[in-house]
C-alpha cells in the first residue's frame, strides 16, 4: 500500500511562509504517475487551487514524471498551460544520496 502526501509551500499575504499538510491519501490502485495524478488534481480541485499549481518537487522516480505530465495535461484542458519540464523539480535528498553513495 502506498500513500501520497501532499503539501503545500506558499506565502500568506502577510508574508509568512506556510507550508500545511493538505492530505495524506493511500493509493488504491497501482502506483502509476496517471493513477497519482487523480488523486493530485482531485486535492487541487477540492481546494479550489488547481490553477495555483506550481512546482512540484519528488524523488526520481519514472511515475513522477509522469505524474506531472498528466496535471500538465489536466491543465491544459482547464485552459491553463503549465510545462511539466519546467515544474518538475527533484528532492535534493534523491539527487546527493546516489551520488555520495557511487563516490
Amino acid at each position: 500500500m502506498a500513500v501520497i502526501g501532499l503539501i503545500a509551500h506558499f506565502t500568506s499575504r502577510v508574508g509568512v511562509r506556510m507550508n500545511p499538510v493538505m492530505r495524506l491519501c493511500t493509493l488504491e490502485r497501482s502506483h502509476t504517475g496517471a493513477n497519482m495524478a487523480e488523486i493530485v488534481m482531485k486535492v487541487l480541485r477540492e481546494y479550489g487551487i488547481e490553477e495555483k499549481l506550481g512546482y512540484f518537487v519528488g524523488d526520481n522516480a519514472n511515475n513522477n514524471d509522469t505524474l506531472v505530465r498528466h496535471l500538465a495535461e489536466a491543465e491544459v484542458e482547464g485552459n491553463r498551460l503549465y510545462d511539466a519540464s519546467e515544474y518538475r523539480l527533484r528532492c535534493v535528498g534523491h539527487v546527493i544520496y546516489p551520488s555520495v553513495k557511487a563516490f
